[in-house]
């Protein structure tokens, strides 16, 4: 099945000077892999955060499969299937990463009886098994950030919203990204992600999205396997 988010007259704006912004007239999300390119402060990681209901939607609407956020109860059908991981993501704590990723599961509403073979199934989506008893605090900031993926993905979201996913991961923890996402999109996920990486980029069939000044300025799409140009994307260079 093919689920759609879409954002019509979207208007955000922090309240401090200088807070990045976000201005959407029309736009639509698809189950695959959507990437969100831009230079710093250009509005990928706010926009990400309205999709998350992170940030309230104040001027304009977003709606998941037709159903607009915060209506008769549709914002927890908006919220209830989505997964976000912000990029500077963290982890403090003497809480091994079994403990943790059950936990996570019971926060998004796994059933009880269910919670010790749903945070297994996270362990090994993930790549974590073989440090499931590691507190969170001794782990690497790659491996907390994948404990964070483990917990987002632990009620089969079909919104899932990344902000620099694969950023300050070694080779084999980008790879293990990647299959999350490619196992994501075989069931018809919504991948939404921001990235500044053109290997990273190129890894997806993908709808890539350039942002400037909290606006979408130009749109691609992208055939997985290609090389990328990020002074292209950008318009720095030649267009291809």
């Amino acid at each position: 099945m093919t689920h759609t988010v879409s954002v019509e007259g979207l208007r955000f704006a922090y309240l401090r000077r200088g807070g990045a912004r976000v201005e959407i007239d029309s736009l639509v999300f698809s189950s695959g892999v959507t990437v969100l390119v831009g230079p710093n402060g250009s509005g990928k990681s706010t926009l990400l955060k309205v999709l998350a209901g992170v940030l309230p939607v104040t001027h304009g609407t977003v709606s998941f499969d037709g159903e607009p956020l915060g209506s008769n109860g549709a914002g927890r059908h908006l919220r209830a299937p989505t997964a976000y991981l912000r990029q500077d993501f963290g982890l403090r704590g003497r809480t091994r990463v079994e403990e943790f990723l059950r936990y996570g599961a019971w926060m998004h509403g796994v059933p009880p009886s269910h919670l010790a073979r749903r945070s297994e199934e996270l362990l090994i989506e993930v790549g974590l098994a073989e440090v499931r008893a590691t507190r969170v605090g001794r782990l690497s900031g790659g491996m907390q950030r994948r404990v964070g993926l483990g917990v987002e993905l632990a009620h089969d979201p079909l919104l899932v919203l990344l902000d620099e996913p694969t950023s300050g991961l070694d080779h084999d923890a980008r790879e293990q990204v990647h299959a999350v996402i490619n196992r994501l999109v075989e069931r018809g996920a919504i991948v939404v992600m921001s990235s500044h990486e053109e290997a990273e980029i190129s890894r997806h069939d993908a709808r890539v999205h350039v942002m400037r000044d909290g606006k979408i300025v130009t749109s691609r799409d992208h055939r997985g396997g290609d090389p990328v140009r990020m002074s292209d994307l950008l318009g720095e260079g030649p267009t291809p």
